[in-house]
């Protein structure tokens, strides 16, 4: 699989740019929208969100301890995927016998002290995790959602691409241009949260993408050429080698049939 053409540099360009630098941003811009207040804390945030997250990732037939008598009445946009939640709580929480209802036999409300917060940062989730908690745990606006759509949209294509050279350079263009107006935007939504010098970082990373996937094509390039001037230079000696043993077996046999010439006109 080459990756010495113009539209294999740009794919590797655009999957650095959401590996590296669009994780980031949309880590810091998930601190900025979701932790404010709890003081930047991720610990206190999975704690106190904790019951409604359960209702995300489970049906809300299924009441937990936490709930209403009157019942549970959490929006939920999409149900949350099962890796995620187990990403964030364990399941291995001390569980109170009262709490843990049952009608006919059937479990009909969860103990929910049994789902314990794990020790992670909300910027350390993969960007599917955060995107899905910021659409339901944050009141994000059109534009906000808009660039959370393009983020994750070009980062599941350019993850599944089945091949270096599957999108054309004008393509590739107007996917470089909208991922960094995405990224650009929540990077100004999280600046106000005094990460200027954090993000401008993360801006100079953004910058510097093309240089090292030009570097990296660079050794890349001169590796294999290395190597096939190497293999060149065997085929030529071994050639000159054949061609060498071929003029030796020349000349014997021409030495044979010139003595025997001899031999009958004596």
């Amino acid at each position: 699989m080459s990756t010495n053409t113009r539209e294999a540099q740009e794919l590797l360009r655009l999957f650095k740019c959401l590996v590296d630098t669009g994780t980031d941003v949309v880590g810091a811009f998930a601190t900025h929208r979701l932790l404010p207040t709890y003081n930047g804390s991720s610990e206190l945030f999975l704690e106190d969100k904790k019951h409604e997250t359960y209702h995300l990732w489970q049906p809300q037939k299924l009441l937990c301890c936490a709930c209403p008598a009157a019942g549970c009445n959490l929006k939920r946009m999409s149900p949350m995927d099962n890796w995620i939640f187990k990403k964030i709580y364990d399941d291995n929480g001390p569980e109170h016998g009262g709490h843990i209802v049952r009608n006919s036999r059937k479990v009909v409300q969860v103990c929910l002290h049994k789902y314990i917060k794990r020790n992670i940062a909300i910027h350390e989730l993969d960007i599917s995790a955060i995107s899905f908690l910021l659409r339901n745990l944050a009141n994000l606006s059109q534009n906000e959602n808009t660039a959370l759509d393009i983020i994750t949209t070009e980062r599941s294509q350019i993850c599944h691409a089945y091949s270096m050279n599957c999108y054309p350079k004008a393509l590739m263009n107007t996917k470089w241009t909208e991922l960094e107006n995405a990224l650009i935007l929540q990077k100004v939504k999280s600046s106000s949260n005094n990460n200027v010098t954090y993000l401008n970082g993360m801006e100079t990373r953004l910058r510097n993408n093309t240089d090292a996937i030009n570097q990296h094509t660079t050794e890349e390039t001169s590796y294999y050429a290395a190597q096939a001037q190497q293999a060149l230079s065997e085929k030529i000696q071994n050639t000159e080698e054949n061609l060498q043993k071929e003029a030796k077996e020349v000349k014997k046999i021409s030495r044979k049939q010139l003595s025997k010439d001899w031999t009958r006109t004596a």
